[in-house]
């Protein structure tokens, strides 16, 4: 008989697909509430964690719900415990359903919701918008043999040397260290005016940014040299083509309008909203999936003629007919879902790839704003 995978078996192939490290810092994404080791039979997939989608998974008798939108954007107290994150969240926990989320991090993913875009329209020569900053850093220390664990140590204390579910991570190696105390120097170690030769430490440790001003506090309060040499190196994504908004060319020139005609009907995204003109023919395009108002700069940096996402702004609008770039405006909700939907999609084949039998259901979910006209 086919097993189901357990809860924590589908977050691995999820970060498989969207590493955690790729979303933006203070970005709450991964296991919302539920138990890692639950065995997961049923699945649902859903844009939106609210009560609705957490009562449609009830009914479906689901394990697991996964999400683009977390559901703990904030931290959880006792008076808003009857919002609706609250009064979704005790839903959740009651009919015992795990909650997972992936937000930025699959935005930014190679095989995320911007890629799922990217191949409907069946962009060529694809490249990242923006391009993944790390949040973390390689802080290197220098320390005399004898003190090397002291200082090792108060950098944990201070939040050093994390890596996934990992803590205590670091790397070091023994070398001679050279140094010769100028006029006006207090040395530790050696005298004033003479070269100096001392059996030192080299110790790397990870460190995640919102943590890096506490680590160098810590490490060089008990750090014993009157100057410690250390060396902060930022750390790039590990994770080739990763980014935010995809640029890239059509198979062939189109116009504008027919691009607009053939993504409505694939996203069904209802009302859209162009700026520029139907009849204009291209055929480089950027596309970013959500609020992607903050990218137009890229997307006229990356020469695209016509650039695809949502909630576009008044002033946004204008300054794209300044820059000479069509907009076309297909709302938040479309988009992104035609993306995770997509996404779930990959992580059942993947699923049944290692032998792990999940039934699959995607959530029914509507776009809160409705076309008047």
């Amino acid at each position: 008989m086919i097993k189901g995978p357990t809860v924590k078996q589908v977050i691995q192939i999820i970060e498989e697909l969207a590493p955690k490290v790729l979303a933006l810092p203070g970005d709450p994404v991964g296991l919302q509430c539920g138990e890692p080791d639950r065995t997961v039979s049923r699945m649902m997939i859903s844009l939106d964690a609210t009560l609705e989608t957490v009562t449609q998974a009830a009914e479906f008798n689901a394990d697991l719900l996964v999400t683009h939108h977390p559901l703990l954007y904030e931290p959880l107290t006792q008076v808003n415990m009857l919002g609706s994150a609250g009064r979704t969240l005790a839903r959740a926990i009651r009919e015992d359903i795990a909650v997972y989320s992936a937000h930025t991090n699959l935005d930014a993913s190679p095989q995320g919701i911007n890629a799922s875009l990217a191949g409907l329209l069946d962009l060529r020569e694809r490249r990242v918008l923006q391009a993944c900053d790390s949040d973390s850093f390689k802080v290197v220390v220098f320390v005399p043999r004898e003190e090397s664990e002291r200082v090792r140590l108060a950098a944990f204390k201070a939040g050093a040397g994390r890596i996934g579910n990992y803590s205590g991570c670091s790397f070091a190696v023994e070398g001679v260290g050279t140094f010769h105390p100028c006029e006006g120097a207090s040395p530790t170690k050696g005298q004033l005016g003479r070269d100096e030769k001392v059996q030192e430490v080299r110790f790397e440790i990870s460190v995640q940014s919102e943590v890096l001003g506490a680590v160098l506090a810590s490490v060089r309060k008990v750090h014993p040299y009157e100057v410690p040499a250390i060396d902060v190196y930022p750390m790039s994504s590990n994770t080739p083509g990763a980014g935010f908004g995809i640029a890239g060319v059509l198979p062939q020139m189109s116009t504008v309008g027919q691009i607009a005609t053939m993504v409505n009907s694939k996203l069904k995204a209802g009302s859209m909203r162009l700026v520029g003109k139907k009849g204009s023919r291209i055929r480089s395009v950027a596309v970013c999936a959500g609020s992607g108002a903050s990218l137009l700069d890229a997307a006229v940096a990356a020469g695209a003629q016509l650039y695809i996402t949502g909630d576009v702004k008044y002033h946004c609008a204008r300054k794209a007919e300044d820059a000479g770039i069509h907009v076309l405006d297909v709302g938040h909700f479309a988009p992104e879902r035609y993306g995770l939907i997509r996404f779930g999609e990959l992580i059942e084949k993947k699923l049944a790839g290692q032998g792990l039998n999940v039934q699959f259901s995607n959530a029914k979910e509507r776009d809160p704003f409705v076309s008047v006209s």
